[in-house]
């Protein structure tokens, strides 16, 4: 999987049709409709953030198919008070911040194998509904948020902003210095993905590089899935001790019992 999203020109993932949401509900903050208030509220975190940042998304008539480039307009009133909406009561932040809730509510966001996806390809492109926008723009939003705004996110449950923000942080194709870490911190951190087949635990993350695994020098464990869930286990974790014997932590490991599959 590391060969085939890392030779690819671009990846392209779709988030899905929000069912839930009305896309013709206007949000008075941005004067925009669903689903593009989302994609202009993730590029205005960008460039609050950062205004030398060319954050943008793309946005398509479904009837005449035809696309619109949309940078958002650094002097929306909207802009001053964007930090606000994450210090508001839980309903005004509800009711302000539900662009962003919906988008971050897509099921992809907690499937363990799409973090692979972003985080081995060399672009990606994400759409949702009418709209598309570069997955750097949602991971950047994502940091963000998980860096100032990490209260918010924990009061109101945006579990799956974590989950962006670890895939970001992951890659070595964007802004932030890639996170340096082991196979067994690596399972540590993405036990709250999701995952329709036990042993994907594992095979989901084996092609993307830790401190302990380069995919380029061979596979940490060989995809069978026909071998028994606790004999993968049994093979990672001595796996891990065999690495760890050369290091004084090499015990390390065992504070890791119970990870397992969803």
């Amino acid at each position: 999987m590391s060969e085939i999203y890392s030779q690819s020109y671009r990846t392209v993932v779709w988030l899905g049709m929000d069912s839930d949401a009305d896309p013709t509900a206007i949000f008075r903050e941005l004067s925009l409709p669903y689903p593009e208030a989302a994609m202009a509220f993730v590029c205005h975190l960008v460039k609050h953030w950062d205004p030398s940042q060319p954050a943008q998304y793309y946005t398509a008539d479904p009837e005449t198919r035809s696309g619109e480039r949309k940078t958002p307009d650094p002097q929306c009133s909207f802009v001053p008070s964007l930090h606000e909406c994450f210090q508001s009561p839980i309903y005004g932040w509800m009711n302000r911040l539900r662009p962003l809730e919906l988008l971050f509510n897509a099921k992809w966001f907690s499937r363990k194998w799409v973090i692979q996806e972003v985080a081995l390809s060399r672009s990606v492109d994400v759409l949702f509904h009418n709209c598309r926008i570069s997955w750097r723009w949602i991971g950047l939003a994502a940091s963000i948020m998980r860096t100032r705004y990490d209260d918010a996110l924990r009061e109101h449950r945006l579990y799956n902003v974590y989950n962006a923000y670890l895939m970001f942080r992951l890659s070595e194709r964007y802004d932030l210095e890639p996170a340096k870490m082991t196979f067994v911190q690596l399972l540590r951190l993405t036990s709250g993905f999701e995952t329709s087949e036990p042993r994907d635990t594992f095979f989901a993350l084996s092609g993307l590089k830790t401190s302990d695994h380069d995919p380029s020098d061979g596979p940490l464990l060989k995809p069978d899935y026909r071998a028994p869930y606790e004999h993968i286990c049994t093979t990672v974790a001595r796996t891990m001790l065999e690495i760890g014997r050369s290091r004084a932590s090499g015990l390390d490991v065992l504070l890791n019992a119970g990870i397992t599959g969803k």
